[in-house]
């Protein structure tokens, strides 16, 4: 039986520590003869192993983002077709579950998933989301935390996440 594993990610950068640890799990699998990619909304990185859909970031996909809304994730769904594993590795992406078709999907939650609306960089950018998550984080944060519970498989890096 063949195994496809498929990464999603909302972006990958050169420095950014989650796309490392993406990167690397990748190249692990590859030394064991298991088929993988990384499908990714945005990338700055060029490899034969990631497919980069191309979208765009900005005041739009980070209210969408924070109002847990799928529309962002549209994109990816041409590739949730078949009966692939499926690691969801960004916080960003946890409402992609709504999108499910196939096949198994994990959370590989790489930090506390409510704290992704507590972060400094998320708020910097748009002052318009700052003012609004004055209104939405805890319902936002109950939200992420349901769409958790319906994966098939939560890897987390710490008991506080995986709960």
């Amino acid at each position: 039986m063949d195994i496809t594993i498929n990464f999603l990610a909302g972006h990958l950068t050169q420095y950014d520590g989650q796309s490392k640890a993406i990167l690397n799990f990748i190249k692990g699998l590859k030394q064991i003869n298991i088929d993988s990619q990384v499908i990714t909304l945005t990338s700055s990185i060029e490899n034969d192993h990631i497919i980069n859909l191309r979208g765009k970031l900005g005041l739009i996909h980070d209210f969408y983002t924070f109002m847990g809304n799928p529309l962002i994730f549209k994109k990816f769904s041409d590739y949730l077709n078949d009966d692939s594993i499926y690691i969801v590795a960004n916080d960003d992406l946890v409402p992609i579950i709504n999108l499910k078709r196939n096949g198994k999907m994990i959370l590989w939650a790489q930090g506390v998933l409510g704290l992704i609306f507590f972060w400094k960089e998320f708020y910097r950018k748009q002052r318009i989301i700052r003012s609004i998550a004055s209104l939405f984080t805890v319902k936002n944060v109950l939200a992420f935390s349901e769409a958790a519970k319906k994966y098939d498989m939560v890897l987390a890096n710490s008991n506080t996440t995986a709960n």
